[in-house]
Order: C-alpha cells, then sequence, then structure tokens
C-alpha cells in the first residue's frame, strides 16, 4: 500500500461454511478480535445477506464481489456496497439474448420454459428477473418450474419443459444441479433451439468438462471470459499457477480486492469510516486496475455498480485427434450492461 509506507495487505480467512448463523458469528470475530479494515464476500448470497447485518451494525466496509440477491442492497445499508451485477440483472440478461436472437439472428422465438432453484437468489431474483423480463417483452411462459436445489432428481421437471415444446429454455441452477440438469437434458432427449444456463453451475469449466460435447449446445450467461480484451494474460497465468481455468467467481474475487486496494490507497488509512467514504466516491476505469468486461466501476446510491454487466457465452468442443484430447473453447456472443443489450 504506496500511501501507507508501503505496508503490505494481509488477507485474514473465514469459513462461514454456508449457514447464516456462522456467517454472523465470523463476521463479528474478523471485526472485534482480528480488527481487520474491510470484508470481503461472500459467495453464498443467504450467508452474505446475514454477514453483512453484522457488517453494518458495526460500521466495517463489506465488498461483494460474487453475491448477487438484489435484497443484500435493498436493505438501504451504507456500508455494503457491489462491484458485481445483481441477481434480476442474471434473469434479465438471457431475454436480451433472445431479443438478439430474434430480431438479429431471425429465430423464431415466442414459447420460453424457466427453471430455477427455490431460493433467494433463484427463485426471488433471477428467477424474478426472468419472468418480469419476458412478460414485459411479450414472451409466452410455457413453463415455469421452481425445485429445491438438493434435488437427486429432476426427471419430473424436465419431462414438463420436453411436454411444453418451448423456443427457448432458461435455467437457474447450482453446480451440481447444473450438471444434473444438463444430463438429464440429454437423456430424456429435450430438443429445444435456445437452451441458457444462467452463470453459478454452468459457468465453472466442471460444466463443460463433465458434460462433454453435449455442453456445446448451451449458451452461458457469465461474467468473465479470457477473450476479453487484456484478460487473456491474467487467465493464462491463473492457469499455470493453480492448473484450473479462471472462472467468474475467482475473476471477480481478483477484481474486487483490486478496488478494495484502491480504496484504501485512496483512503490514506485503515479506518472504517475512511475507506467506507472512498469507495462511495472511486471510479475505475477501463486499463490495468479493470479486468472484468465493464465499462468502469463505480457506486451508485445503493451501492451498486450500475455499470456491471454479464455476457453471453457459447461453447464449443473440438476433437484434436493428434494430440489424443478434446479442447473446449467458450466464445462470447453478447452482452448486458443495466438495461442495455449489445451484440458482440
Amino acid at each position: 500500500m504506496k500511501s501507507l509506507g508501503g505496508a503490505p495487505i494481509e488477507l485474514v480467512y473465514a469459513d462461514n461454511q454456508g449457514k447464516q448463523e456462522v456467517a454472523i458469528g465470523e463476521t463479528e470475530r474478523l471485526i472485534q478480535d482480528e480488527k481487520v479494515a474491510a470484508i470481503m464476500g461472500s459467495w453464498h448470497s443467504a450467508t452474505t445477506i446475514a454477514g453483512t447485518q453484522a457488517a453494518e451494525r458495526l460500521k466495517t466496509p463489506w465488498l461483494i464481489e460474487v453475491s448477487s440477491a438484489n435484497i443484500i442492497l435493498e436493505r438501504g445499508f451504507k456500508y455494503v456496497a457491489r462491484v458485481n451485477v445483481k441477481a434480476s440483472w442474471y434473469g434479465e440478461a438471457p431475454v436480451d439474448f433472445l431479443d438478439y436472437a430474434k430480431n438479429s439472428l431471425h429465430q423464431d422465438v415466442k414459447r420460453v420454459a424457466i427453471m430455477y432453484v427455490d431460493d433467494d437468489w433463484g427463485r426471488a431474483s433471477v428467477g424474478k428477473g426472468t419472468k418480469e423480463a419476458l412478460q414485459k417483452r411479450g414472451y409466452e411462459i410455457v413453463a415455469d418450474l421452481s425445485y429445491p436445489s438438493a434435488s437427486q432428481d429432476v426427471t419430473s421437471y424436465i419431462n414438463q419443459i420436453k411436454a411444453a415444446k418451448p423456443d427457448a429454455v432458461i435455467v437457474t441452477s447450482f453446480p451440481n444441479d447444473a450438471l444434473l440438469v444438463g444430463r438429464t437434458m440429454e437423456q430424456l432427449g429435450v430438443k429445444v433451439p435456445i437452451v441458457v444456463g444462467v452463470s453459478s453451475g454452468y459457468v465453472l469449466p466442471t460444466f463443460r468438462s463433465t458434460l462433454g460435447p453435449a455442453a456445446d449446445r448451451w449458451f452461458v450467461v457469465g461474467g468473465w471470459n479470457p477473450d476479453i480484451p487484456g484478460a487473456k494474460a491474467l487467465a493464462d497465468e491463473y492457469k499455470q499457477k493453480y492448473n484450473t481455468d479462471m472462472n467468474e467467481a475467482s475473476a471477480l474475487a481478483y477484481q474486487t480486492t483490486w478496488v478494495l486496494k484502491e480504496a484504501i490507497e485512496q483512503a490514506k488509512s485503515t479506518d472504517h469510516e475512511k475507506i467506507n467514504e472512498a469507495l462511495h466516491q472511486l471510479k475505475i476505469a477501463p486499463g490495468p486496475l479493470l479486468i472484468m468486461p465493464y465499462s468502469k466501476i463505480e457506486f451508485d446510491e445503493t451501492r451498486q455498480n450500475p455499470n456491471a454487466r454479464e455476457l453471453i457465452m457459447r461453447f464449443r468442443t473440438a476433437s484434436l485427434s493428434q494430440y489424443g484430447r478434446r479442447n473446449t473453447r467458450q466464445r462470447s456472443l453478447c452482452c448486458r450492461s443495466g438495461s442495455e443489450s449489445k451484440g458482440g
């Protein structure tokens, strides 16, 4: 930290175990015992909802990197900000793509089936955003299905989609569920022209590597792609260091770290109030500090970055017999920022 005389950044880790009560306790421990300057996290929206309550009460800046549930920033908190998109934007992004497919690619898209996990993220945020966008733009929702994320069998749900004969399917799932949905659709022979998986489980490298060539038919809503200008060098370095592909969650964690570092640099202090004020005045323009496909990073009156956006990507798997392996590439097709839709 240049403004603090070259002081190093120390990362202090806490595991909320995916439990809200643990998230509250760990947040209090980090602030009161570890004396952290700020908090980043957490992956799961439910634990972020709980943990940020404690951070707000203890007036400690919390910078969200991945959790997207709308409710997190709808409570009027002053010490919580989010770098990435909110969940309802995840829900709108695939509808933007359907508009693009219909208007620019001349696809006949009228009837749409939606399926999502039955929790705050899937049902109340992403699913709600998708449903509202579809209705507003005149699509017919022929199936509207929510399912428990702990499901071991989604055959009945996929059969309902198959029977509805939609022109497009939009699915929101967590990692294990995404593979289950993908495999079940293949096993039941569901043939739908456009299938879109919304973030979470669908952007992880394991989805395409485990599902194999069947992943080629999926379009995916996600915020990270090494094809983004300036991102390839980072993606290659990450791959070399960790022997796995950088995904949206790891890219957002990296981005959020830079945002928080810059805020502390500008605050010239580890004081909670000064860091919080610096965060709310921060503006990061395109350049070495911006690795996500955003026009810039700043925070509005709700502490949301209004410039965050998602990409629409498609997997392309090509057999490379001369190497005896299979290579999978993810291509960006279009993207979304706020309420604007852009071709790409």
